[in-house]
């Protein structure tokens, strides 16, 4: 198929400049992946005096240079680009090569897909969670999402009182007591 064709393309063009230098605050996670991978308090202090995001991607990260054995500049980078091309093969589903070629060109897509960068790999599960739309599975991957990416979080929240909602209207029994006592806390976290 052609759409499978344009994400293997996107894959194979972001491996081509995978192991350049990093740019901007791309460093700030492989200093997250050293306290993993040396457990120096050095590096996570210095981690969370410039970056504000959870330690999940430098996880993932560290684990990656575990298993390969390999710390150089791409192994950072690798969740990135899997989150990026997992998108483009949900969104290849659609059979529609525009729609691959719209999002997977996109400035955002394309440059946070090729950089140590934690939002594409939570939008990747975002969408992966909602096209799984399975009671236990999507929470899972929605809360793995919004450990990565702390932006994940309202939409795990919205997302989950929406599904309780539709699922209580359709049986008529909805307790606006529990409804109001939910939407009181949903509206205080937010």
């Amino acid at each position: 198929q052609v759409c499978f064709l344009i994400v293997f393309l996107f894959f194979i063009l972001h491996l081509a400049y995978i192991d350049s230098y990093f740019v901007n605050f791309e460093w700030v996670y492989r200093f997250g992946s050293q306290y993993f991978l040396t457990n120096e308090k050095f590096y996570l202090e210095r981690y969370f005096d410039i970056q504000a995001n959870p330690l999940t991607y430098s996880y993932l990260a560290s684990l990656i240079v575990k298993f390969i054995g390999i710390d150089q500049y791409f192994i950072y980078r690798i969740p990135a680009l899997l989150g990026g091309t997992l998108l483009l093969v949900i969104l290849s589903g659609y059979k529609n090569p525009w729609l691959i070629l719209i999002v997977g060109l996109n400035p955002l897509i394309w440059i946070y897909s090729g950089r140590a960068y934690s939002e594409l790999l939570s939008v990747g599960l975002l969408v992966l969670a909602l096209k799984v739309r399975s009671k236990n599975l999507d929470s899972v991957i929605l809360t793995f999402s919004a450990m990565i990416k702390f932006h994940s979080l309202p939409f795990l929240i919205i997302y989950n009182s929406l599904s309780w909602i539709f699922s209580n209207l359709k049986k008529k029994t909805i307790n606006f007591r529990k409804f109001e006592l939910k939407s009181i806390i949903i509206q205080s976290i937010l």
